[in-house]
């Protein structure tokens, strides 16, 4: 018999036969001792919730040397580890790998404590996405986490260029619209 849908908590499972009878003989699978004759006390542990920060990205001057970093933590633990699987997809290629395993050259992973940081080089400009798995050994019941990052050159659009109304007068404007992800906006009027 197998009861299933069941949320996180505590439960004791009372095992008797047609007439009545508790069971003599409880054989567990890596649950709870019995309580006493026919009954069974089990508890489902709700694992941490899984996380994945917002990848923080970035390029050189030269637009060939993108980069981008994020955090994962929490999910289900498996052999007291957290092995996370990491499927990027974007532009240019496409990663998956494991955190506890071989990743790509340049790929780098480092855990402390409960946190694991995944930081990628060499990324090429372009939109990308990010899929983050627990070690839930049911592919089916996965949790996962999902975030977005972009790595694109500077550029400058100007929008509107409004003159001066009058002779003399400090009421002329430039707009300029920025884009791109080299940290913040620096844009000097002189």
């Amino acid at each position: 018999t197998q009861i299933s849908n069941l949320p996180a908590g505590a439960y004791v499972i009372e095992i008797s036969d047609a007439n009545g009878c508790p069971a003599a003989e409880i054989t567990t699978a890596g649950i709870d001792a019995p309580v006493r004759t026919g009954v069974v006390r089990q508890v489902i542990e709700e694992p941490v919730a899984l996380t994945l920060t917002d990848p923080v990205s970035s390029i050189d001057c030269e637009g060939d040397n993108g980069t981008a970093s994020f955090q994962i933590s929490g999910g289900r633990v498996v052999a007291n580890a957290r092995n996370y699987q990491v499927v990027i997809s974007g532009a240019s290629e496409l990663l998956d790998f494991r955190t506890s395993g071989e990743y790509p050259e340049n790929v780098t992973v480092t855990t402390e404590g409960d946190v694991t940081t995944v930081s990628l080089s060499d990324i090429a400009e372009g939109e990308y996405n990010i899929t983050v798995y627990d070690a839930n050994s049911t592919a089916n019941n996965r949790c996962s986490k999902t975030a977005s990052f972009s790595i694109s050159n500077l550029k400058i659009n100007l929008d509107e260029l409004v003159n001066p109304t009058c002779a003399g007068h400090n009421d002329g404007q430039i707009l300029v619209n920025v884009t791109g992800n080299i940290g913040t906006d620096n844009v000097d009027p002189s």
